[in-house]
């Protein structure tokens, strides 16, 4: 196939370079970053860049870019597209895209399919960027896009050969309220947790649990207020019930509760060791 990736930073790169060394796939680019095609190309990541008017000739489309501006390329470009070519991007939220998209793409005789690769580092860029950065991975579908099985497949089978261990098929109402979960509310709890004066007066005092609680506070402001904007109502439910159960462990304290903070403790114990299985 001649796939072609619409911005090259972290995940695009990353997904430039897994395709041309682990597949026969010809991979092209799209980006305004001549310093970044340039890299790519030198690093054979890319065969070279491209135009809007060559998007024409791809089977494949990745767009890597931040939410609003995956759904204004997509909106802009897709009478540019191949009819019966395959469009996904690689936004953390799915609802929103495909509200703003997926009608459009149909219109075009695009096959839009949402995904989410759960992949990612602390630092971004093309220069950060890893072929090995979906080694054992997992990647979310979004199967409510309208398309073929055979669509699904191919989507599938193109992740799989670049590491990704685990596949995932779900709606993108589903996966919006989950990654509120399991990714926005642990951003939001790292990056509200450094902010405590000791945070400052941590070396020779932390270990892992704190390289672990602190990791993902190390992020970009810009991309994650537009993640979190667009998932605003499940990462509210999220916070909620978070700060609930934080207040129960400060009451308990207050109140010198050592029996009842037993118990909250015991509880969050029993819970991991559940869902660890």
């Amino acid at each position: 196939m001649n796939i072609a990736i619409i911005g090259l930073g972290l995940l695009g790169g990353s997904y430039a370079k897994a395709i041309s060394t682990r597949t026969r796939h010809s991979v092209y680019a799209l980006t305004r970053n001549e310093e970044t095609i340039n890299k790519a190309v030198h690093d054979k990541a890319i065969l070279k860049a491209i135009d809007k008017s060559e998007l024409c000739d791809m089977d494949y489309v990745i767009v890597a870019l931040p939410p609003n501006a995956t759904v204004s390329f997509i909106k802009e470009n897709l009478k540019h597209m191949k009819k019966d070519a395959i469009l996904t991007d690689v936004v953390g939220v799915k609802t929103a895209i495909k509200n703003a998209v997926g009608e459009l793409a149909k219109k075009y005789g695009v096959n839009y399919v949402g995904t989410h690769p759960m992949a990612g580092r602390e630092v971004s860029g093309y220069d950060n960027a890893l072929s090995s950065l979906f080694d054992n991975r997992s990647l979310i579908i979004m199967n409510d896009n309208d398309v073929s099985e055979d669509v699904l497949k191919t989507v599938e089978n193109l992740n799989a050969s670049l590491g990704f261990s685990k596949i995932v098929y779900t709606t993108s109402e589903h996966h919006d309220r989950i990654i509120s979960y399991t990714s926005q509310l642990c951003h939001v709890t790292s990056n509200a947790y450094v902010k405590s004066p000791s945070s400052r007066e941590h070396r020779g005092f932390s270990g892992g649990s704190f390289e672990d609680l602190t990791r993902v506070a190390y992020l970009d402001p810009k991309l994650w207020i537009e993640l979190f904007s667009l998932n605003k109502d499940n990462l509210l439910k999220e916070l909620t019930l978070y700060i609930e159960e934080l207040k129960k462990y400060q009451e308990a304290l207050k109140q010198n509760d050592f029996d009842g903070l037993e118990k909250l403790l015991a509880q969050g114990r029993d819970i991991k060791k559940e869902i660890s299985k």
